[in-house]
């Protein structure tokens, strides 16, 4: 992997997608000036938002000056709200998907199937 490079872990199966880490930054161009950056970050916060329209205060997130955004969709959530949560972060991975597909380069992204509670990405924020 390239030093500058944005790190991208979709949590869950394509079936049932539990949230999103984040890191990095592309290097594609100079800040300001990065359309991969740019691209990535806005999907992100794009599906941030409409995770906060339609699951209000049942997902935690974090975004930090230092590139780092994650999700973490709540266990409890209704049908409606997982099949809510489903299509935004589909929408999210396709978009995310594309993005590699043309800059792989500076995108490294993977599905990450999760057995329990991972790591706190929390935690990295705060760091």
């Amino acid at each position: 992997l390239l030093p500058d490079m944005i790190r991208v872990s979709v949590k869950g199966t394509r079936q049932s997608l539990r949230g999103f880490l984040i890191r990095g930054h592309a290097g594609f161009a100079e800040a300001g000036g990065d359309i991969v950056c740019s691209a990535v970050s806005a999907l992100a916060t794009t599906a941030l938002l409409g995770l906060k329209r339609y699951l209000p205060g049942k997902f935690r997130y974090g975004v930090s000056q230092e590139g780092l955004i994650f999700c973490k969709l709540q266990e409890d959530l209704t049908e409606r709200e997982a099949r809510d949560a489903q299509i935004i972060l589909t929408v999210l991975l396709l978009g995310l998907e594309s993005i590699a597909a043309e800059y792989g380069r500076y995108i490294d992204l993977a599905l990450q199937e999760v057995k329990h509670h991972d790591e706190d990405e929390s935690a990295a924020v705060r760091s």
